[in-house]
C-alpha cells in the first residue's frame, strides 16, 4: 500500500515498507566499472600529466603524441621519455637566472 503526501500540488507515493540504505548505494562490481575507467584515462594520459606539472614547454606536442599515438605502446613510451626529458633551454635558462641572482646581490 502506498500512502499519498500533498505538496506544493505534486503528489509524492511513499512506500510503507521502510528504504533500506544500502538499496540506495551502487554495489562493489558498479562501482568499480567507473573507478577503473577514471584509472585506465589517469594513466594513458600520465605522460601529459607529468610534463603538464613539470613545465615542460613542448607541452601541447605531448599532448598530441599522448593522444594520437598513446594508444599504441610505443607512442606512449615516447611521450612518457618525452615528459621526463629536460628542454634544451633549460640549463641556459638556469644560468641566466643565476647571473641574475648574483648581479642583484
Amino acid at each position: 500500500m502506498l500512502y499519498q503526501l500533498k505538496f506544493a500540488n505534486n503528489n509524492f507515493k511513499v512506500p510503507n515498507y521502510p528504504i533500506i540504505f544500502s538499496e540506495l548505494l551502487m554495489s562493489t562490481g558498479e562501482m568499480l566499472v567507473p573507478v577503473a575507467v577514471i584509472l585506465c584515462v589517469a594513466m594513458y594520459f600520465l605522460p601529459f600529466l607529468i610534463a603538464d606539472h613539470r613545465k615542460h614547454k613542448k607541452l601541447p606536442v605531448i599532448f598530441g603524441v599522448n593522444l594520437l599515438l598513446g594508444w599504441t605502446v610505443i607512442g606512449w613510451a615516447v611521450a612518457m621519455v618525452w615528459a621526463f626529458s629536460t628542454p634544451e633551454n633549460a640549463s641556459d635558462s638556469a644560468k641566466n637566472q643565476s647571473q641574475v641572482y648574483s648581479e642583484e646581490s
